[in-house]
C-alpha cells in the first residue's frame, strides 16, 4: 500500500472510531490564510559555504470539525506555497495534514488520538508537533534539501482533578521517508507524561518528562531522557514570571561511533498584556553541553522575544529566538546545533 493511501486509511479509521459516540452532532467548515516573511541565514544547512535569503510564505488553511458532547473529530489541512526573493529555483510546495480525535467518556478524563503528516522539501519545515511529546527527528546531518515526508502517529490521556491541575501520559510513533536514498531514514518511540497543578490563583507548576528511541537504518540508535519543570508566578492578570530548568540525556547503542551527551539549561522569563490586544514574552537563559566521550564543553545563552498583535479574527506575531536544538529526526537532520531565528507571520 502506497504512503499516502496508507495517511488516508489512517483519517478514516479515526472517524469511524469515534463516530459511533456522536449524539447531536455539529459540523463547521472554516478556512483562513497566513502569511509570513523569513529570513534563512543558511539555505542549504552548509556552514562553509552559506546563503543567505527571504522566504515569503502563503498558507491556506481549510479546517472541518465534527463536535458532539463527549466526542469531536477535527482535520486540518495546510498547503503552504514558499518563495525565494533572490533565488526562485528554490520555490516550493509543502503539504501538512492534521487529523484529531477526541472523546471524553467522564468529565475528569479525556482521550486524544492524532495523526499528523507533513510533505516539504525544506528540512525546517518539521516544527510543527515540537512540542512536549519530544523532539523525533533524523541523524544525517543533512546539508542542502531533499524530499522528504513524515507522519507522527500518537495518543494521549488526560485526568483532571482541579482547575489547571491535571495528569498526561502518551505514547507517539514517527516515521521519516527521504526520497534520496542516500539520506537515512529513522524511525522514533516516545514515552510522555505531563503534570501540571496550580496551587492557588498566584502560583503554577508544570513537570514534563519525555522517554525517545531512536531506530534508524544505519548503527546510530539511541535512547534519551528529557526532564523539564516550569514554575510559573501570577502577579496579575496583564503579568506573569516564569522559571525553568530542563535536563536532556542522550546514550548512543554504539558509543565508539557517536558521543553520549547531556546538557543542563535554564531560562527566566515574563509575560506581559497590555493595551487590551498586545502580548509580550521575553526570557534569557544559559545552557551547559557535557560530552561524554571527552569532547569539549560547551555553554551559551539562550533567549527569547516575541510581540504578538491580536486583532478580531487576525493577529501578527513579530518573535526572534537564540539557542540550542537537537535535530535528530527530522528532514534536517543536523544533530545538535546552535541556531538564531527571526520570524514574522500573520494569521
Amino acid at each position: 500500500m502506497k504512503n499516502k493511501q496508507k495517511i488516508l486509511l489512517v483519517v478514516l479509521v479515526l472517524f469511524f472510531f469515534i463516530q459511533p459516540v456522536f449524539a447531536g452532532v455539529q459540523y463547521h467548515l472554516a478556512t483562513s490564510l497566513s502569511t509570513g516573511l523569513e529570513y534563512d541565514d543558511n539555505i542549504y544547512l552548509d556552514p562553509d559555504h552559506e546563503v543567505d535569503d527571504w522566504n515569503i510564505m502563503v498558507e491556506p488553511e481549510i479546517n472541518w470539525q465534527a463536535q458532539a458532547e463527549h466526542a469531536g473529530l477535527e482535520i486540518v489541512y495546510r498547503p503552504g506555497m514558499n518563495s525565494y526573493l533572490d533565488d526562485s529555483s528554490l520555490n516550493y510546495i509543502s503539504h501538512d495534514l492534521t487529523a484529531l480525535a477526541s472523546y471524553q467518556p467522564w468529565e475528569s478524563l479525556g482521550l486524544e488520538l492524532e495523526n499528523h503528516y507533513l510533505h516539504s522539501e525544506d528540512p525546517l519545515d518539521d516544527t510543527t508537533h515540537d512540542d512536549r511529546e519530544g523532539v523525533v527527528r533524523g541523524y544525517d546531518e543533512r546539508q542542502g534539501r531533499n524530499v522528504f515526508y513524515r507522519n507522527d502517529s500518537s495518543i494521549r490521556a488526560t485526568y483532571t482533578f482541579g482547575a489547571d491541575r491535571l495528569i498526561e501520559a502518551g505514547y507517539r510513533f514517527g516515521l521519516l521517508q527521504n526520497d534520496d536514498p542516500e539520506q537515512e531514514d529513522s524511525k522514533e518511540h516516545a514515552v510522555t507524561g505531563h503534570l501540571g497543578f496550580r496551587f492557588d490563583e498566584q502560583n503554577l507548576i508544570d513537570l514534563d518528562y519525555v522517554f525517545t528511541r531512536g531506530l534508524y537504518e544505519g548503527p546510530d540508535d539511541f535512547y534519551s531522557h528529557d526532564a523539564t519543570t516550569r514554575y510559573t508566578h501570577t502577579f496579575s492578570p496583564a503579568l506573569d514570571v516564569y522559571g525553568e530548568i530542563g535536563y536532556t540525556d542522550y546514550q548512543y547503542d554504539h558509543s565508539s561511533l557517536e558521543e553520549d551527551w547531556q546538557e543542563y539549561n535554564g531560562n527566566l522569563g515574563f509575560v506581559y498584556r497590555f493595551w487590551d490586544h498586545y502580548t509580550l514574552d521575553l526570557s534569557y537563559g544559559r545552557y551547559d553541553l557535557n560530552p561524554d566521550g571527552g569532547g569539549d564543553d560547551a555553554a551559551g545563552d539562550n533567549y527569547h522575544a516575541s510581540l504578538v498583535r491580536d486583532f478580531e479574527h487576525q493577529s501578527f506575531t513579530l518573535s526572534f529566538d537564540q539557542g540550542t536544538d537537537v535535530d535528530v529526526f527530522d528532514g534536517s537532520n543536523n544533530g545538535y546545533t546552535e541556531f538564531w531565528r527571526l520570524q514574522a507571520s500573520f494569521t
